[in-house]
């Protein structure tokens, strides 16, 4: 069996409650998420990180009111695969590995990061 690679794959996106701040007192505000991508190509690994990244925040944004926020998508959502040795060890001891072609459930990521929803 072949061993795939693993990349790191960061995400920026805004919650609920971060756009809602941004729209009141003006400042900007995000939250980023990273993960491992199982992949043979960093290609495979940005395509697949992009449709995780999409889920998580489709998720995070699941329960609002449209009228009060919107599905807010960082410019730069679709992520990017990021130097591992950019990063210390605390930083990366509960970074979550995704196999390509897998789709985890991201709501326990989700409550893990920012509590019980709504968001």
């Amino acid at each position: 069996m072949k061993r795939m690679n693993k990349f790191l794959y960061l995400f920026g996106y805004q919650t609920p409650g971060e756009q809602f701040y941004e729209k009141t007192a003006q400042q900007d505000s995000q939250t980023t998420m990273a993960f491992w991508i199982e992949a043979d190509s960093k290609k495979q690994a940005e395509d697949w990180g992009g449709k995780v990244a999409e889920a998580y925040v489709k998720t995070l944004y699941s329960n609002q009111q449209p009228k009060y926020c919107s599905i807010s998508l960082t410019p730069w959502h679709k992520g990017l695969i990021s130097n591992p040795n950019e990063w210390n060890d605390e930083q990366l001891k509960d970074v979550i590995t995704i196999p390509l072609g897998t789709m985890p459930d991201v709501k326990p990521l989700i409550e893990k990061l920012h509590g019980q929803g709504p968001w």
